[in-house]
């Protein structure tokens, strides 16, 4: 019996050590990813590397290589290119690399390059090197290098050139 005990504690300890141990898991890679609302959607995790998102009402993504459409929003926690369309709300985590469509808000943490277009707000949390057009307001919190227009405010931090 003690044998047997030894043997169960022994192969459920040395997975769980491996665990510890290892590095950090790789993202899934995906050329497309189908999602109505994450988390039923083709992606397992919501760090998976994407070419294509196409999310029927909401979809999350880890990175997106290409082109992300979605009929309400979306989330890419790191960066995306190239075309991001939503019904509502585009958010990017980091950074932001082409043209960016919402019918409410765009919403990038760190750096934009390219151009949001906007009902109301377009965010670009860091730095903008950018055309922001939106109904109500613009924001690039650290610097801008662009052109910002919209029917209420227009907002860079430090730096506009």
């Amino acid at each position: 019996m003690r044998t047997v005990a030894l043997a169960l504690l022994t192969a459920c300890a040395l997975p769980a050590a491996g665990a510890l141990t290892a590095g950090p898991a790789r993202a899934e890679e995906l050329p497309v990813n189908l999602a109505i609302w994450y988390p039923l959607s083709i992606n397992r995790t919501e760090t998976a590397d994407v070419g294509v998102n196409l999310s029927l009402i909401y979809g999350r993504v880890g990175e997106v290589r290409h082109v992300d459409l979605s009929g309400i929003a979306s989330v890419v926690a790191y960066d995306a290119r190239w075309l991001q369309v939503t019904g509502a709300a585009g958010v990017v985590g980091e950074r932001f690399d082409g043209l960016q469509l919402a019918g409410l808000a765009n919403v990038v943490g760190e750096k934009l390059s390219g151009i949001q277009l906007a009902g109301a707000a377009n965010i670009a949390g860091h730095d903008a090197d950018a055309l922001q057009l939106a109904g109500f307001a613009n924001v690039a919190g650290h610097s801008l290098e662009g052109l910002q227009a919209a029917g209420f405010a227009n907002i860079a931090g430090d730096a506009v050139e």
